[in-house]
């Protein structure tokens, strides 16, 4: 997949709209025109918050660890892991971790326009997109990148973005999912 061409498409569509938490909206919040929820069949949510909607789940019914080797901004290579939450066969949260820094928790974009070809992931300005997943995919799905906005506008949409890692490559086989307990989002 040509990344050139995926990372502009993922800006545009995060552009646009984003969400302006890195918690996922609560269930109980009063629908407003910034944010509106939809529920689904399966018990699972859907929040708009602008144009943007992403997964809401209170909690995960497993995880996968995928860690990655991906290009940095200053041609170094840089080791990613990112713990990707699952709900209902559904991949929905992911958290990465650089450095020993973690991030906070992303949400995936649910109405992304190249979501046939790539799951993206969104909060308070940070965008991570990987090719096409599913969970049982994701340990040896490459990642596209990672995204930075400098600063989140009134509306929550990442202004000024910049590509702090590209090209991810799965770098080893990722821990297995984790057990059917269920786990509760802070």
């Amino acid at each position: 997949m040509n990344s050139k061409l995926v990372i502009p498409a993922a800006i545009a569509v995060l552009a646009l709209s984003a969400c302006s938490s890195s918690k996922a909206p609560e269930g109980n919040q009063p629908q407003t025109q910034q944010g509106q929820q939809a529920q689904q069949g399966n018990g699972e949510a859907t929040a708009a918050i602008g144009k943007i909607q992403v997964a809401q789940v209170d909690s995960i019914d497993k995880t996968v660890e995928v860690h990655y080797t991906c290009q940095a901004g200053n041609g170094q290579q840089q080791k990613v892991s990112a713990m990707y939450g699952i709900k209902s066969d559904t991949l929905v949260v992911t958290q990465l971790k650089i450095n020993d820094k973690v991030s906070p928790g992303l949400w995936r974009v649910l109405n992304d326009s190249n979501g046939q070809q790539q799951n993206s992931y969104y909060s308070n300005g940070v965008i991570w997109v990987t090719g096409k997943a599913t969970p049982a995919t994701v340990a040896r799905t490459n990642a596209i990148g990672l995204l930075q906005a400098q600063s989140v506008d009134d509306a929550g949409n990442p202004v000024n973005l910049t590509t702090v890692l590209e090209n991810c490559q799965v770098s080893r086989q990722a821990a297995p999912a984790r057990g059917n307990r269920q786990q509760r989002r802070r």
